[in-house]
């Protein structure tokens, strides 16, 4: 029997919309949805990248570059260079178009700390030095339910190596023992909320180790983990929701702070109206 690699679980196996694809990775499709051609906006469905401000860069990737070294996949592009090689022709000057905005947007990754999603494309490419090339011909396209980030950029040559994962280990106070998905209560000796892993996990990712109040890295545990704590903003016994919209990671003083402390009200208010920055529908 072949065991399969991380790489070869990455191999899209169905054709998912790009404006789907996007949607998923956090991207706000409201713009693309409601213009006239709709999903099939060639403004939006070529592009290479997209980019939600104070949340997400996506990137449009081939899955034959991408190489398994060791426990970890790679990528390593260049769209300076691509863009400054192509030919003068009408494919050429689309290509150096979109290869440019690439690099701003993996830039703007970069600066703004935010997480990179990449929806991984297989099929056949173009070959934009062909007299007359054939467009690129995707046969599956598929988000990876992962986060990547930028492992190195060299500035003087332009090359990048993206890096499956956020690059940064954390760890919440559940940790320990892994509570099973989805959120429900369960009658132990009382009435108990199970929080969502998946939630818990994703929320961890968006804060890139920081405490999403005061912006201090959490602190690190004997594995070399970022330790913060998740937090629900709307606590669960008020009814609030166990989503990404309602749980943020925070240092542990604060959230000892968010619970018992006289600023409390004060606390909820910040960040309730941080999330809503984040998540806001336009």
């Amino acid at each position: 029997m072949r065991t399969f690699s991380t790489l070869d679980s990455l191999k899209p196996k169905q054709k998912q919309l790009v404006i789907e694809a996007a949607e998923a990775a956090g991207f706000n499709t409201t713009e693309w949805k409601n213009s006239p051609t709709g999903a099939a906006n060639p403004a939006y469905c070529y592009k290479w990248s997209f980019v939600q401000p104070g949340k997400v860069v996506v990137l449009n990737l081939w899955y034959r570059d991408f190489n398994e070294n060791g426990k970890r996949i790679e990528y390593h592009l260049n769209p300076k260079r691509d863009a400054a090689r192509t030919p003068h022709t009408a494919a050429g000057r689309t290509w150096k178009s979109r290869a440019s905005a690439l690099n701003a947007d993996i830039q703007f990754a970069i600066k703004q700390e935010l997480p990179i999603r990449v929806i991984v494309c297989d099929g056949k490419r173009r070959d934009v030095n062909e007299l007359n090339p054939k467009a690129s011909r995707v046969t599956a396209r598929e988000l990876d339910a992962e986060p990547w980030h930028v492992e190195t950029y060299n500035p003087e040559t332009g090359d990048y190596l993206l890096v499956r994962g956020t690059g940064i280990s954390t760890k919440d106070q559940f940790d320990t023992t892994e509570n099973p998905d989805p959120t429900e209560r369960r009658s132990i000796t009382g009435e108990a909320y199970i929080r969502s892993a998946e939630v818990r996990r994703n929320v961890l990712n968006r804060s890139r180790g920081k405490c999403e109040y005061c912006n201090a890295p959490g602190f690190l545990d004997a594995a070399g983990s970022r330790f913060l704590e998740t937090h629900h903003v709307i606590p669960l016994s008020r009814e609030g929701p166990d989503t990404e919209t309602n749980v943020v990671a925070i240092c542990a003083n604060h959230h000892r702070e968010a619970h018992y402390g006289q600023d409390a009200e004060l606390i909820r208010a910040w960040l309730l109206s941080y999330l809503s920055k984040i998540y806001q529908p336009n």
